[in-house]
């Protein structure tokens, strides 16, 4: 029974720990929903001198596109969706490991798990995940931004029709 509680115990805490890291995901999917289409937000965030002092890694995109804007803004946003797919289904997959020993341990010690994982999801988008969206939103304005100064009809056409995008386009202009 000891031994049982013990490995419950271990369970529990690994459980609460990868979970953390699960719930992270649509945290931040949430958030850069919210942060990209909030003008307001956007202003206080991207700043005229926002463009000069980028780090390299966040204007890689838009040295390899050779004036292919769309197809490099695209292919961010795939990058970007597909990392995130690949750590949510690995952290789920660890949970559900974690859960599945619960379950060999007993109902009660299965219930007692689930809820420590439902629990963890509740709270603030951590730092990590708020930063990771913050400069998924400055690769992204970067882009537009070398796109507008270079072509601004093409950009403002396409924009057009990338709706999410219309006000972080707005902002871009604003500060370009």
């Amino acid at each position: 029974m000891i031994i049982r509680i013990i490995i419950e115990v271990v369970i529990a805490i690994l459980v609460l720990m990868v979970a953390n890291t699960f719930w992270e995901f649509p945290k931040r999917a949430k958030f850069l929903k919210r942060a990209i289409s909030d003008q307001q937000f956007l202003l206080s965030f991207i700043t005229p001198g926002t463009f000069d002092s980028l780090s390299p890694t966040i204007t890689r995109y838009a040295e390899h596109c050779e004036g292919n804007y769309m197809v490099s803004i695209g292919a961010l946003s795939q990058a970007d969706r597909a990392s995130q797919r690949r750590l949510k289904v690995l952290t789920g997959a660890v949970v559900l490991a974690l859960l599945v020993g619960s379950y060999f341990l007993g109902p009660v010690y299965l219930i007692v798990s689930f809820v420590v994982f439902l629990l963890s999801g509740i709270g603030p988008i951590g730092a990590a995940a708020r930063k990771n969206a913050l400069n998924h939103i400055l690769e992204v304005s970067f882009l537009l931004h070398r796109w507008h100064l270079q072509d601004p009809a093409a950009c403002e056409q396409w924009v057009q029709q990338a709706y999410a995008l219309k006000p972080l386009y707005s902002v871009v202009k604003i500060v370009s």
